[in-house]
């Protein structure tokens, strides 16, 4: 199944109204975490665009560009630490992690499926 190719401003509406059911967010929290996440895409589109595929990147670029992205991962946890209550940032970070966690299992049984192929 296809992702549907939403714009930036669509992305980052759809995920602010997620965090706002799930963390029970204020209007102004909300402009906040929409101001965020529509940065979020665009740094993340303008990552992809901005280099070639994997195979063709020197050490060095490739360490760049992981480096540039925990950077903006640091700038994104301390920016919600900013906008999130007490309570609110424990969840966020919560369920943040337990999504990783998912991610990550999911990729790793994804690439054993791939291999028995």
């Amino acid at each position: 199944m296809e992702r549907p190719d939403f714009t930036p401003e669509q992305l980052a509406e759809l995920h602010t109204k997620k965090l706002t059911l799930e963390l029970d967010l204020d209007e102004k929290q909300q402009a906040k975490v929409f101001d965020l996440e529509l940065k979020a895409v665009k740094d993340r589109e303008a990552h992809k665009t901005g280099m070639g595929p994997k195979e063709e990147m020197t050490d060095e670029e490739k360490f760049e560009k992981r480096s540039a992205m925990l950077d903006a991962q640091i700038e994104y946890k301390s920016t919600m630490r900013s906008i999130l209550n007490k309570d609110q940032f424990e969840k966020w970070e919560k369920t943040h992690k337990a999504r990783g966690k998912k991610r990550q299992q999911e990729g790793r049984r994804g690439k054993k499926h791939e291999k028995r192929q």
